[in-house]
């Protein structure tokens, strides 16, 4: 065996052991439990719902006076499964759904343990905070203008949507608080990457079922915990890309290519949604963790990514099939006129209308936008090529654009860039390899999500969204102790100097004898 193996084996083993497995292994076994209970298609019914959620809290409620962050690994493994399983008691309980429990159970374990009492800043420490709350400000403007300008039914029919929006940003500040050490930050990780690889087996057995017997391709998609196979495949690409990155640092260390498992698992789930976005999310999602970690392996990785593009027998047939399927004829230019998109087919040549649709409401009220939710309303007057027959703009950045203004849109940029910078910082400054391996994976993840955004509303839905406020909480929370955890090494270095320099001066001198 190598000496470079060895240490291979001393870091990973080293990295294994600061992990609360413990919690990973219950957080485990209930997204088995989470995900056997969505794929079974059965309803539980208002009392087992209601027995299952007062026993989990009633467990959590024990746990989180000593050990807050437990009611946090439950929402890491609940969030995917929140549209699915919402926990609402059938209906009759909107606002206390799980996550809104889960959260409360959170808030009040942190008060429980102290936390209040910590001098924590979640707004004046951190820049991505700050922008969170000005991001939920102006989102809450939209809707009062919307309800001024449509009356109490608007704001009736909005309030919900809207909350469902802002919700996982709340629960960007409610991981702020909890998270104090490296333990949990790895523990959380690693739930993520569990969760993520038991979805994409869910897909596939989806597929494997039912997929692979349908008519057309259209109808053989897997939708899975969204229940939308683009929205599927924009989450495998945002977060499987976490398990790349731990592969990648631990390239050397023997236990770590048992990732491939998973990532094999992924590969399979993402296909499975045939989703073009997803496809080109995952791609260049890939090509920004190669790049940072080994530009020689990011060019291996290009080279290869050209040859299967320009190769189509080397390309799996059913993504061959989807991707051919976007063309029926002549390219045309997307700024040509109303029926230059003709010549692609259905889905792709919607997504244009609606893409000039949102441009024209752009131009139309470029400061406020046109109201939170309007586009649907407005849709047939500046896209009437869509005949009423599409709702979404399939664009984060057009749809925030045109519903609440550009000064919105910018503030939503600055978010994805502050994430990403935060990220960065963590990658290139912590001592951790454990720590480095997560900012890498979630560094592939925010550019697999901002391209997945060119192509639909990914950050609408909570079951979508929410590992993202998670990922970038655990970030801001890195770059806010690391400087501090080097301060305090360089202290300690410079005190054990000082030490040694004492010691050596307190030695009497060797006298010489003539």
């Amino acid at each position: 065996m190598t000496q470079r193996v060895r240490r291979g084996r001393r870091a990973l083993e080293q990295a294994a052991s600061d992990i609360d497995w413990p919690a990973v292994k219950v957080s485990g076994v209930a997204v088995f439990l989470l995900g056997l209970i969505t794929t079974t298609s059965t309803s539980l019914g208002t009392a087992l719902t209601a027995a299952i959620c007062v026993a989990a809290l009633g467990i959590l409620g024990v746990s989180v006076i000593k050990r807050p962050e437990w009611s946090l690994y439950a929402l890491a493994a609940y969030l995917p499964f929140s549209r699915e399983l919402p926990g609402d008691f059938g209906g009759a309980a909107k606002a206390l759904n799980l996550t809104n429990l889960l959260c409360l159970a959170i808030f009040a374990g942190w008060s429980a343990s102290g936390g209040g009492r910590r001098k924590e800043k979640p707004l004046r420490d951190s820049a991505l905070g700050k922008l969170v709350l000005l991001f939920c400000v102006w989102g809450a403007i939209s809707l009062i203008r919307g309800a001024l300008e449509m009356g109490g039914g608007y704001l009736a029919a909005y309030l919900t949507p809207l909350k469902q929006w802002l919700t996982p940003m709340l629960i960007y500040y409610l991981v702020r608080m909890v998270v104090n050490d490296r333990r949990v930050i790895k523990t959380i990780a690693v739930i993520i990457m569990i969760t993520v690889a038991v979805v994409a087996l869910m897909a596939v057995k989806d597929y494997q079922l039912e997929g692979q017997f349908a008519s057309s391709l259209e109808k053989a998609r897997v939708g899975g915990i969204a229940e939308q196979p683009n929205m599927l495949g924009s989450f495998f690409a945002n977060y499987g890309l976490l398990i790349l990155g731990v592969l990648s640092v631990f390239t050397h260390r023997p236990g770590a290519w048992w990732l491939m498992v998973p990532l094999t698992i992924l590969t399979r789930g993402i296909q499975v949604t045939f989703s073009r976005g997803a496809y080109l999310a995952l791609a260049l999602g890939a090509m920004t963790i190669f790049f940072f970690r080994n530009k020689m392996l990011w060019i291996m990785g290009m080279v290869l990514a050209v040859v299967v593009a320009v190769t189509p027998a080397l390309q799996p047939g059913s993504v061959r099939e989807r991707m051919n399927a976007t063309m029926q004829g002549e390219t045309t230019s997307f700024y040509g006129p109303s029926d230059s998109a003709e010549h692609l087919e259905p889905s792709a040549r919607n997504r244009i209308y609606a893409w000039r649709g949102a441009i024209r409401m752009i131009e139309d009220e470029p400061l406020l936008g046109i109201g939170y939710g309007f586009f649907a309303r407005k849709a047939p007057e500046y896209a009437p090529e869509l005949k009423g027959a599409w709702i979404d703009a399939h664009n984060e950045y057009l749809l925030i654009a045109a519903e609440m203004g550009l000064p919105m849109l910018a503030i939503f940029l600055m978010i994805l860039w502050t994430a990403f910078s935060e990220t960065y910082w963590v990658w290139k400054h912590s001592s951790d390899p454990m720590i480095r391996a997560i900012a890498l994976g979630f560094l592939g993840g925010l550019t697999a999500l901002t391209v997945g955004n060119m192509f639909g509303s990914r950050m609408q839905a909570q079951e979508i969204s929410g590992y993202f406020w998670v990922l970038a909480a655990l970030m801001t929370k890195l770059k806010m102790t690391e400087p501090v955890v080097a301060r305090t090494r360089w202290i300690d270095r410079q005190r054990a100097a000082a030490a040694e320099t004492q010691a050596t001066s307190n030695q009497p001198q060797a006298t010489s004898c003539k």
